[in-house]
């Protein structure tokens, strides 16, 4: 089989645009950081006979979960799921953002603490997927892709 010049051309044409621009569907890694050290105390003046106990070792709490929100953490705007699967091996949540307007924000929650961490996602994203730890018992995320 032959291919004419013009064939050629096409084809390079095609390959290049191919190449030169990132698929659609390329998703971006968010990574919350998998401890935080917390120094917490409880106010205990009007509390006598009681102490306080903490469960962590030398204060440190393990990432666990995520939760996004429309706009800052403080107001209250958190999201849902919008959908997700879930199968003997595997667990993932979807978060649709494609009508949120305002800026959409992460955050990185640890156990045993309310302690979160929380950022502005870098870019205007459409969805985040969500995935869990089959090890966990899905009670813990291994990863977060957002498209």
């Amino acid at each position: 089989m032959r291919l004419t010049v013009a064939r050629c051309g096409l084809l390079a044409a095609i390959v290049f645009l191919l190449l030169s621009h990132p698929a659609v569907s390329q998703s971006t890694e968010i990574q919350c950081p998998s401890s935080i050290v917390v120094q917490e105390s409880a106010d205990l003046t009007n509390l006598p006979g009681w102490r306080t106990h903490d469960n962590s070792v030398k204060g440190v709490h393990h990432f666990y979960g995520a939760a996004f929100s429309e706009g800052p953490p403080e107001n209250l705007v958190y999201q849902a799921p919008s959908g997700g699967t879930k199968t003997k091996r595997s667990k993932v949540e979807v978060y649709d953002f494609s009508a949120i307007s305002d800026d959409v924000w992460i955050s990185c929650l640890y156990r045993d603490t309310s302690q979160t961490l929380t950022q502005k996602l870098p870019k205007k994203f459409s969805r985040c997927e969500v995935a869990y730890d089959e090890k966990t018992g899905f009670r813990s995320v291994k990863g977060i892709s957002c498209f």
